[in-house]
């Protein structure tokens, strides 16, 4: 009985053999077609890698120039440094306007213009920064309170407050919360909106834990009340 299962299977074609040939006989008939579909990944596969290979140099270049300004502002803070800190970050946003690095330069430029009290141009680099960053980030939460300085320099009250209330609304942004409500405090005091400046005061007073901070907004609680 054994015998003859295995002379009924030894006398089946081999199917391997049959796979192959059914292969080879596709290659064959469609030869063109798998050349060129072949090519096609070929030329795609090496594309992807440099991309990959070119963003990846792009980035690091980028980087490394962005530090090496940081570094040497933090070595020698004096105003001469200061324009050259600008000189540098603004030839970083050129070279490598979409890197991360670009990205981190512009919010620098912000501050610097800032401190030397250009208060258009820091408002022209937050909002810059601001366009290109995630909503969702606690750098974003600082450049909209930044752009609230600015207008509050400027004594445009409303719309130094608008850009405090988008920094509250960042949830990233949750350990300045404190230091937002006070901000939209302060400028409710100018507007003035006593009632409301009292109501962000208080809110600043649950999310403050420095005691020196605390007694200050007790003070400005007591003086509105």
């Amino acid at each position: 009985m054994v015998a003859k299962v295995l002379e009924k299977e030894l006398a089946k074609p081999d199917k391997f053999q049959v796979i192959m040939q059914e292969a080879m006989a596709y290659a064959s008939t469609h030869k063109k077609m798998i050349i060129v579909t072949s090519t096609v990944i070929a030329v795609l596969i090496l594309i992807l890698l440099g991309w990959f290979f070119y963003e990846r140099d792009y980035e690091t270049s980028a980087m490394i120039l962005y530090n090496g300004i940081f570094e040497k502002s933090l070595r020698n803070p004096t105003a001469v440094n200061q324009k050259q800190s600008i000189d540098g970050y603004q030839d970083l946003v050129r070279k490598y306007p979409s890197s991360k690095a670009a990205q981190f330069a512009r919010y620098r430029l912000g501050n610097l213009y800032f401190q030397s009290s250009d208060i258009e141009k820091a408002i022209s680099w937050y909002d810059s920064f601001v366009k290109k960053s995630p909503p969702r980030s606690d750098l974003t939460c600082l450049a909209y309170s930044a752009l609230g300085y600015c207008y509050e320099a400027k004594k445009d009250y409303q719309k130094a407050l608008s850009y405090f209330e988008k920094a509250l609304k960042v949830r990233e942004g949750n350990p300045f919360e404190g230091i937002n409500e006070r901000n939209i405090a302060r400028i409710y005091e100018e507007i003035p909106e006593r009632s409301k400046a009292l109501e962000h005061y208080r809110r600043a007073l649950e999310k403050t834990a420095d005691p020196e901070t605390k007694r200050l907004i007790d003070q400005k609680i007591a003086v509105l009340s």
